[in-house]
């Protein structure tokens, strides 16, 4: 399958948490500084160098609806965000619907707001990869952590899972047909993000995690999560070649429950691009990406 004139969503939103950026009360992460712009400008500026998006909508806070502080070669239009991560997203699907940029059965490009280093190569990386493996009504990319620079591991060591045998960090960027989700799926996805900060390293993540998986995928879906917790309690966080390896059968039964309980064929791709899953949550995340991109590694390019 071939992924040209996408569509691509970012959803800039506000987070319900106020401890952490972007939370209750506080700007949206999307427009934040960031280096000598701001981190919406980034990701418009990795989407302008594509080469593949044919507009952009962004899902923002409607006070900031007539914001006119971007510059993007790409048409954009700004709508405002949903009460939920999916409620902001179909806010886009809708507008754009009607000035006939999408239609049902597309496959459109799900940007989170918070990757400031993200780049249209890392872009291009990612929707290349997902042209390669089977059809699937949503590709998902698990970013080998041997990808991540040494500079930036520690402060994503607590978002590392483990994948095809060793560690990875999953992508904030997916390409997905929005309506092969169902609407019980959509509100499954609703109570999983909700628990996606907890700790499954502690007796209370664990719990409240476990709580949260029963109800949304029933029993069979803890057979995956007690593999999780069991290879997160001995990580192996040097294992470079650990993505080369194929999903192994528990993997296979969590697919076969994303199909059976959220409604679409997944498929997951493995590109190095770690900029696809630098996302931010912390005041220090954030100040360790913009150090890196201002200083630290000369192969950080804003336009990709």
């Amino acid at each position: 399958m071939r992924f040209d004139r996408l569509l691509a969503v970012v959803l800039a939103g506000n987070d319900k948490d106020p401890l952490i950026l972007g939370g209750a009360g506080q700007p949206s992460k999307f427009f934040l500084p960031f280096v000598s712009g701001l981190v919406g400008q980034c990701i418009l500026n990795a989407l302008d160098g594509l080469g593949r998006c044919r507009c952009c909508y962004v899902a923002v806070p409607p006070d900031q609806i007539g914001a006119g502080c971007f510059a993007t070669e790409c048409p954009l239009y700004l709508v405002p965000q949903g009460p939920t991560h999916t409620g902001s997203m179909w806010n886009a699907l809708r507008e754009a619907e009607g000035r006939g940029h999408y239609a049902a059965g597309d496959h459109v490009l799900v940007i989170s707001g918070d990757l400031p280093l993200l780049s249209s190569a890392a872009l291009e990386g990612f929707i290349t990869a997902s042209e390669r493996v089977r059809d699937a009504d949503l590709y998902i990319a698990m970013v080998p952590f041997s990808a991540v620079p040494l500079d930036l591991r520690q402060a994503y060591r607590k978002d590392v899972l483990p994948f095809r045998g060793g560690p990875h960090l999953c992508s904030n960027v997916y390409l997905l047909r929005p309506d092969a989700v169902t609407k019980a799926g959509y509100a499954r996805f609703e109570r999983l993000m909700s628990i996606r900060r907890l700790d499954l390293t502690t007796f209370h993540g664990l719990l409240k995690i476990t709580a949260a998986v029963v109800d949304v995928v029933g029993l069979w879906g803890l057979l995956p999560l007690i593999r999780v917790a069991r290879r997160l309690g001995r990580p192996n966080i040097e294992e470079p070649e650990a993505h080369l390896q194929p999903l192994d059968w528990i993997e296979r039964i969590a697919l076969d429950l994303i199909e059976k309980r959220f409604g679409p064929r997944v498929s997951f791709v493995v590109p190095p691009e770690p900029s696809l899953a630098l996302e931010f949550d912390r005041p220090e995340q954030l100040e360790l990406l913009s150090a890196y991109a201002g200083h630290g590694s000369r192969s950080y390019r804003p336009r990709g």
